[in-house]
C-alpha cells in the first residue's frame, strides 16, 4: 500500500505485496488466455475428427457398393451376357483378392 505521507527520505513507501499481486495477476491472466486457446483448439480438432470419420464411413459404403456392382457384373459376364463380357474385357476387370494394405 502507498502511504500518504513520505518517509524520512522524502520518498513514498510501497509495500512489497503489490509487485507480487501484479505478477500473480499477470500470470493468472496469461494462463486463462492459454487455457481458452487450448480449449478452442481441442474443440476444433474434435470437430475435424468427427467430420473425417463421417467421410471415411461414406467412402467405405461407396467402396462396398462398387464392389457389389462389380461382383454382379462379373456374375453376369459368367452367365454369358454379351454387354457384361464387353465391359469386363474393356476395363480388364477380374475377380482377385484385394491387395494387402501398406504398412
Amino acid at each position: 500500500m502507498i502511504h500518504e505521507e513520505p518517509n524520512e527520505n522524502g520518498q513514498f513507501h510501497i509495500s512489497p505485496f503489490w509487485p507480487l499481486v501484479l505478477v500473480s495477476a499477470a500470470f493468472v491472466i496469461l494462463e486463462a488466455y492459454q487455457f481458452t486457446l487450448i480449449f478452442t483448439q481441442r474443440m476444433g480438432l474434435q470437430r475435424q475428427i468427427q467430420q473425417q470419420s463421417e467421410v471415411v464411413t461414406r467412402a467405405n459404403q461407396t467402396q462396398n457398393e462398387l464392389q457389389r456392382v462389380v461382383m454382379e457384373l462379373l456374375a453376369l459376364a459368367d452367365t454369358g451376357n454379351a454387354d457384361a463380357k464387353a465391359i469386363v474385357a474393356k476395363y480388364k476387370i477380374s475377380n482377385s483378392a484385394p491387395a494387402a494394405p501398406a504398412k
